[in-house]
């Protein structure tokens, strides 16, 4: 190999190395958020709920993403009211909700007594 085409190698994997890298360090950076709310569904098939989104009354609606185990987790827990911290992310998938969460940690919190 001659040495031009030697070093236009060398280049290309330098390239090659920072683009890998790149995209990590922008991952990296993505910003969590918490909202409260309650779990509704929004989603079912054959009597089962397959799809939930958490009507938070401040900061409107985020439907939970599935793609993760607990995003999962929240199907069981329609009609409680919970903390969920995860990274929000533009709804293009459901049109009926500008914003969905992709949750990382979940709390459900204790039902409010009413007094009589």
């Amino acid at each position: 190999m001659s040495k031009p085409s030697l070093v236009s190698s060398g280049v290309v994997a330098v390239f090659c190395v920072l683009a890998l890298l790149v995209p990590g360090a922008a991952s990296a950076k993505k910003i969590t958020k918490t909202v409260t709310g309650v779990v509704t569904a929004s989603e079912s098939y054959k009597g089962k709920v397959v799809g939930v989104f958490i009507k938070d009354l401040q900061e409107g609606d985020f439907v939970v993403f599935r793609g993760t185990e607990v995003g999962k987790e929240l199907l069981e827990h329609v009609g409680s009211t919970v903390t969920a911290t995860g990274y929000i992310k533009k709804s293009n998938r459901d049109p009926g909700y500008d914003n969905g969460i992709d949750i990382l940690t979940y709390e459900v919190l204790p039902p409010v007594e009413k007094d009589e």
